[in-house]
């Protein structure tokens, strides 16, 4: 019932304003995802350190789920294996500073 008023209040069909809801609902669990993929990233770091350094590694459900020494290879090969998921890629240096955010599943150079 509640629904159905927002849409009429709005002018849009309910579909519509489910498929935002939806949408918008998913988009907060892939960034708690990718929250709890650079707490892990943290908490490793020294073991990442003394394995990876200077390597690009794949962070997945806590975990290393992959690693190479060329982003594009690995995120390739990551998608090719998990699909269009939240998963954290970043290279191991001597500080654990360096982010890299992706919104599609395309990769593009400048």
């Amino acid at each position: 019932m509640r629904l159905a008023q927002a849409a009429q209040q709005l002018d849009k069909p309910v579909e519509e304003i489910t498929d935002e809801a939806i949408r918008d609902y998913l988009e907060r669990l892939d960034g708690l995802k990718l929250d709890a993929e650079i707490e892990a990233f943290d908490r490793m770091f020294a073991q990442l350190q003394e394995r990876f350094l200077h390597q690009f590694v794949a962070i997945h459900n806590g975990e290393v789920f992959d690693t190479d020494e060329d982003f594009e290879i690995l995120f390739l090969r990551v998608q090719a294996r998990l699909g269009n998921t939240v998963v954290l890629i970043r290279q191991v240096n001597d500080a654990p500073v360096q982010e890299w955010h992706f919104r599609g599943p395309r990769l593009e150079h400048p």
